[in-house]
């Protein structure tokens, strides 16, 4: 149910671009210094994407494969319109770095995990072009460029624990720019399942409002004003976000 929820926002932010997709002379935002390859990847992607989808919710990354045995690294780029984080990969990677143990998971620990090297052995190695062998590797990931809107989704795969997460998000140090801009984000919108004790629930959205700034809460046909967004329950029943809407706050 959570993957279909996830592929469901991927399919229409990618099918509402392709609908309205007009292909112009991109502003490309160049605020990093720029090699070859991304240089590259920017020239042919944006030669054919333009759309009010692609200003708005997707960014650049960039994944790094370090090879284990020659040392070399393989370097690509990507455009994405969602970010999405494993609780159970996150759950491992705070358990490692804290053996006391923890009681809940941040998205702060889901950005740190992202961009943190993570081992790649066994069934998971990869095959270097450079040493022409099988090897473990290092992986890492990089936020190169920030959203209108940061799209995030969180896969549970049943791992039932508490999760904090923040109205003004900063993802300042996440986005790896050298431009002065504001990272800072506001929440704007939280896709939740809502659930009985021993029952599977359904999804609602929370949502705040763009033209009196108040959360509202949308359970199916019925409307009602929330005055928490971040509240865990719900008449009888309980929240589990799954999905996350940040807007880039704007400048004053």
């Amino acid at each position: 149910m959570e993957n279909d929820l996830k592929d469901l926002i991927i399919y229409l932010y990618n099918a509402i671009h392709y609908e309205i997709n007009k292909i112009n002379n991109y502003n490309i935002n160049n605020n990093i210094d720029l090699p070859g390859e991304l240089a590259l990847f920017r020239s042919q992607y944006y030669s054919n994407n333009s759309s009010f989808i692609i200003d708005t919710f997707f960014f650049e990354q960039q994944s790094t494969i370090r090879c284990l045995n020659c040392n070399f690294s393989h370097i690509s780029y990507n455009i994405n319109n969602i970010i999405i984080f494993y609780l159970e990969k996150v759950r491992m990677y705070i358990s490692d770095k804290s053996p006391c143990g923890f009681f809940s998971i941040s998205l702060e620990n889901c950005f740190e995990n992202y961009e943190d090297e993570e081992l790649l052995y066994g069934q998971n190695q990869i095959y270097c072009s450079n040493c022409m062998l099988q090897s473990d590797a290092y992986r890492s990931n990089k936020i190169l460029t920030g959203p209108e809107v940061m799209t995030i989704s969180l896969v549970r795969e049943g791992l039932d624990v508490n999760f904090e997460y923040p109205l003004v998000l900063n993802l300042g140090k996440y986005i790896k720019t050298k431009c002065k801009e504001d990272f800072r984000y506001e929440l704007i919108g939280i896709i939740s399942l809502l659930k009985e004790y021993g029952k599977t629930g359904h999804f609602i959205a929370t949502c705040k409002s763009p033209v009196d700034c108040q959360w509202y809460c949308y359970n199916d046909t019925v409307i009602s004003k929330c005055d928490d967004p971040l509240k865990e329950d719900y008449e009888d029943k309980y929240l589990v976000p799954y999905v996350l809407f940040y807007q880039k706050c704007k400048m004053n």
